[in-house]
């Protein structure tokens, strides 16, 4: 992030005027102020030469044009990127010219706090420990991160064992994590598809079926390949539990209602309508119980599926409203108080 706004003030800023300011300061250079300025906007050298024909006037207009969309796209970069993220910024101590600093240390334990679910609270010291170790191990010189941490995932010890195993599984833990457009777009896509039509997927369920749809896709869909280990037993089974356990439940609640007339099955457009904006609804529940549920696990995938499940919870209540407008069953009033 640091770079690619740096980058582009490069074209119209003076380098002593960044070049000492650290991420986490960059949002408060007045990039608006001529005082910190270059005398000629950068426009690169093939633009240079497609210029020398141009009159004096048309060369001024392009470069103050090019002012103006440098600094537009530096200040809506400078609004936008997380420059005070703690995560962000400590994934420093994973480059392999950061393992002799003295602040990866304190880098590394403050990843480990944002992930619990990777190493228990027990095995911090030990963690620590092990990275103390690393910094002062003997490794070959790489400045590519991957062949960095794959040197230090094939050390050994004496008896065959891996030489820093809790150090290796949470640097495999943040390296995994999707950062790419093309990988968040497609958690999307695959949360769309198994939430849709199914607004009554609880947490559990929901998350027993995409792991099984991940492991699947290790062996490119193909059932023949497809090893079932206990792992995987143990998620298809606690989601059918849970499944079980509900529909008893609702089935024990049912009985215990007083016994009513059955109605007649709505046929009208309007009791369709109501129907939707009721499954609707609970698409925005379970959205928001997805959500707060992964922002305390500080799990990323739970908060992206409940985003994706807000989101079309939210145009399927929309379009049951327009609908309804142009309806001429109305619904009650109270069927409609949705807030989102």
């Amino acid at each position: 992030m640091v770079v690619l706004v740096q980058k582009l003030l490069g074209h119209f800023v003076r380098s002593e005027a960044y070049c000492l300011v650290n991420g986490k300061d960059l949002p408060r250079l007045d990039i608006n102020s001529p005082a910190i300025w270059k005398a000629s906007v950068e426009v690169g050298a093939d633009t240079e030469a497609a210029m020398s024909n141009w009159e004096p006037a048309e060369k001024r207009a392009f470069r103050l044009g090019a002012r103006n969309f440098y600094l537009k796209a530096t200040g809506y970069l400078l609004a936008r990127l997380p420059f005070q993220n703690m995560t962000l910024r400590s994934l420093r101590c994973l480059s392999p010219n950061a393992r002799e600093e003295e602040s990866s240390g304190s880098e590394l334990r403050c990843l480990d706090m944002k992930l619990p679910q990777v190493i228990q609270p027990g095995d911090i010291s030990m963690l620590m420990d092990e990275y103390t170790v690393f910094q002062l191990d003997t490794l070959e010189s790489a400045e590519n991160i991957d062949e960095c941490w794959r040197a230090a995932f094939d050390l050994k010890k004496c008896d065959g064992t891996t030489k820093y195993p809790i150090l290796s599984k949470l640097v495999k833990a943040v390296l995994i994590i999707p950062h790419g457009n093309a990988d968040v777009e497609r958690g999307f896509s695959e949360n769309r598809r198994l939430l849709q039509d199914r607004a009554r997927l609880t947490l559990e369920s929901f998350n027993g079926i995409r792991h099984v749809v991940c492991y699947g896709e290790r062996f490119d869909s193909d059932p023949s390949s497809f090893t079932v280990t206990p792992e995987v037993l143990k998620v298809v089974r606690n989601s059918k539990k849970r499944y079980s356990e509900r529909l008893a439940l609702q089935k024990e609640q049912s009985a215990k209602r007083p016994r009513e007339e059955p109605e007649a099955v709505p046929n009208s457009e309007g009791q369709d309508l109501q129907k939707e904006v009721e499954t609707a609804k609970k698409m925005l529940t379970n959205a928001e119980l997805l959500i707060a549920h992964g922002l305390k696990t500080n799990d990323l995938a739970e908060v992206e599926s409940g985003n994706s499940l807000l989101a079309s919870g939210k145009s399927r209540l929309e379009m049951a409203i327009q609908k309804m407008a142009g309806s001429k069953n109305s619904l009650p009033a109270n069927d409609l108080s949705v807030h989102f």
